[in-house]
């Protein structure tokens, strides 16, 4: 038997928090058992490698502990407990194994999916949703996307460990369709968000429009890699399942929601406990059911018994960028707008605490709010050098909205966001 490391797949951190991840290193681990190469067994092993206690709580946990009480993965720590564990729940937990479409049946719990290999120069895998829909139309599906994730994961380490490939590319072909099922690709997009697991793979939107050219109709295919897509939703839905996950999205407060004091002091707990404080800069958003309204980034003005103050800032980009896309619109429009873009844009806003969810612990609000260490967006914006010569640059972007608080004269705590969010500029 040939034991393979975790850290061989990918550089995994030490310390596993989320549910998605921990899945996927079970499919890493089944995915690897199910291999037979020159009449080898493999295992996966995940020595080192510590699990928050939150994870116990998830519908995951009983999966993990079965993938290890099976021996899919090797070398866990003696204090996870093998033997007392909750049954595992099929709705849930989908017990699948991919393989490449052949002409044979599947085996039981066996589902096959259909992909090109292509070389130019490096070998590439081409997975397409709308080529396997029936897959991906049963069961959970975020989790079968993982699974699909993790075979390609081991095909990976297979061509380059043996086959000689320097390196593996992963290219999986999005339908709009896919895009429109909300929380399709919650687990996807939350491994895509780890660089650490997503730097070899490329998500790809693709839309088809139709064009009629002379009575005919042309229809045209669109590739759009996924950081060029609009992608809040999918952002969004990933993100309150990582809540979800947690405990916290919907759960926490189903069973109080009609106990106005019993909420509110939660809330105070989960202010205290994010440490938000007057000064403080956060995000803040409004949803319908299911999808993002609206965001603005706001400062927080007072924190009472029962209700916060915010001043929200409307101004979103710096004022080079704003005169930069000033260009862009006509010589009238610019005349009556131009001083007013320029302007700082702000309005205030007194919210009760009981109607603001605060990050993941949020139940059915219309508003809620963001500290900034979730903020994961880069920007490209336009800066000046030392010379005074206008070029551009990536910043993060707690690094742009430091740039238009400043510029437009905006008070907040700048000690405390320096030290939190201005490390990676």
């Amino acid at each position: 038997m040939t034991t393979i490391s975790l850290k061989d797949l990918y550089e995994v951190d030490k310390h596993i928090t989320m549910a998605c991840e921990l899945f996927y290193i079970c499919e890493l681990g089944k995915t690897l058992s199910k291999i037979k190469y020159k009449d080898e067994d493999y295992k996966l092993s995940i020595k080192g490698i510590t699990f928050d206690n939150q994870l116990r709580n998830t519908p995951i946990w009983p999966y993990f502990c079965q993938t290890i009480k099976n021996e899919y993965l090797v070398d866990a720590d003696k204090s996870i407990d093998t033997k007392n564990v909750p049954s595992i729940n099929k709705a849930l937990v989908q017990d699948i194994t991919i393989a490449k479409k052949t002409l044979k049946a599947p085996k039981p719990n066996e589902i096959p999916i259909t992909y090109d290999v292509r070389e130019n120069g490096r070998p590439e895998f081409f997975f397409s949703d709308r080529e396997n829909l029936s897959v991906l139309s049963g069961g959970i599906v975020n989790q079968t996307w993982v699974s699909i994730l993790a075979y390609f994961t081991i095909r990976k380490y297979f061509m380059m460990r043996y086959n000689g490939a320097l390196e593996v590319r992963l290219s999986i072909m999005i339908s709009n369709e896919t895009m429109n099922k909300y929380n399709a690709l919650s687990y996807l997009m939350l491994l895509y968000e780890n660089k650490r697991i997503s730097y070899w793979i490329n998500l790809i939107v693709v839309t088809s429009t139709a064009t009629t050219k002379k009575g005919q109709t042309e229809i045209v295919r669109q590739e759009t890699p996924i950081e060029n897509a609009n992608t809040e939703q999918l952002h969004y839905e990933a993100w309150l399942q990582d809540g979800r996950d947690r405990g916290l999205v919907e759960n926490k407060y189903k069973d109080h929601k009609n106990d106005y004091d019993w909420i509110l002091n939660e809330k105070k707990k989960v202010i205290a406990k994010e440490n938000l404080e007057v000064g403080d800069v956060i995000a803040l958003y409004q949803r319908n059911k299911s999808s993002i309204v609206n965001m603005d980034y706001a400062v927080i003005r007072a924190i009472k018994e029962k209700d916060i103050a915010f001043e929200i800032i409307h101004n979103k980009k710096t004022l080079l960028d704003t005169k930069y896309e000033m260009k862009d619109i006509d010589e009238t429009s610019r005349q009556m707008f131009a001083s007013d873009m320029l302007k700082k844009l702000v309005s205030k806003k007194r919210m009760n605490i009981v109607d603001l969810g605060i990050n993941k612990d949020l139940y059915e609000e219309e508003y809620f709010i963001v500290t900034l260490d979730n903020i994961e967006d880069d920007v490209i914006c336009h800066v000046r050098d030392k010379n005074g010569i206008e070029t551009t640059k990536k910043a993060t972007q707690q690094f742009y909205l430091y740039m238009i608080l400043n510029e437009y004269g905006i008070e907040f705590n700048k000690g405390k966001y320096e030290k939190l969010y201005l490390k990676r500029v």
